[in-house]
């Protein structure tokens, strides 16, 4: 295995020759960060990060668990997010991935998007691998920090989606921070509300609505209500946009 400073050398290459300007300034205004942002879509950071494991499975868990921290180090928004996509592209080492590598990360996020990554991705597959960590996301709920109390409910998505969570127990988590009025964390009840009528319990979700409707954000309650009644957030179709050339 090259050396890591080489191997972050490269990455960064590899980023930069894939870098699209737009995205760059429009992942600066809908992604807030005091990272710099290169501007590379996730399909792409995906690509990369599934390639590189391919090309290197005789690579040691202490090499990768090295190489993950490297990444993390970089005060390059992609960057970070790599190490994160290189985490969710090799199971086999994400089964055995240490909870507190994972916490500190977590303390170290300024921003939604590597919230959202490392709660649902990997903090969220480490509870569904075993229930024994459920405890510290409810201690999450406790923290000062937004981006703990969004990664307590947001990382309930795997087990939601599993059927691996009574729908009571999770609506009991929401309801210790209910009167949150920070958006991060309304929009993050309002996804996991969200996910649960996905999941087949809209009626349980129906009745924490109606009974809770004063002490969540506004947008919560008619989100999830047309979420119940169609199906949808927004509660409307997207429009069909009709390709250049013609319709079919």
């Amino acid at each position: 295995m090259k050396s890591l400073q080489s191997q972050v050398k490269q990455f960064l290459k590899t980023l930069k020759q894939n870098a699209d300007e737009e995205y760059r300034r429009g992942s600066e205004i809908s992604t807030p960060s005091r990272l710099k942002p290169i501007g590379v879509r996730v399909p792409i950071l995906r690509k990369i990060a599934r390639d590189w494991v391919k090309e290197n499975k005789e690579t040691s868990d202490k090499e990768f668990l090295a190489l993950l921290r490297a990444l993390w180090k970089q005060p390059v928004s992609e960057v970070r997010t790599l190490a994160l996509e290189l985490l969710m592209a090799n199971k086999k080492y994400l089964k055995n991935f240490d909870w507190q590598i994972g916490e500190s990360w977590l303390n170290d996020v300024d921003n939604w998007s590597h919230c959202d990554l490392l709660s649902t991705q990997i903090l969220g597959f480490l509870v569904l691998y075993d229930k024994s960590h459920l405890p510290k996301l409810k201690n999450y709920l406790k923290k000062k920090g937004r981006w703990f109390r969004r990664s307590a409910i947001v990382s309930l998505i795997q087990l939601i989606r599993e059927k691996e969570i009574s729908p009571l127990k999770v609506l009991a988590m929401i309801d210790q921070i209910a009167d949150d009025r920070d958006p991060m964390i309304q929009k993050a009840i309002s996804w996991v509300l969200r996910e649960m009528v996905r999941s087949g319990t809209g009626k349980e979700v129906k009745k924490y609505i109606k009974k809770n409707k004063d002490r969540l954000a506004g947008f919560v309650g008619r989100e999830v209500q047309n979420k119940l009644k169609t199906g949808l957030k927004s509660g409307k179709p997207r429009k069909k946009t009709i390709p250049s050339g013609g319709v079919f």
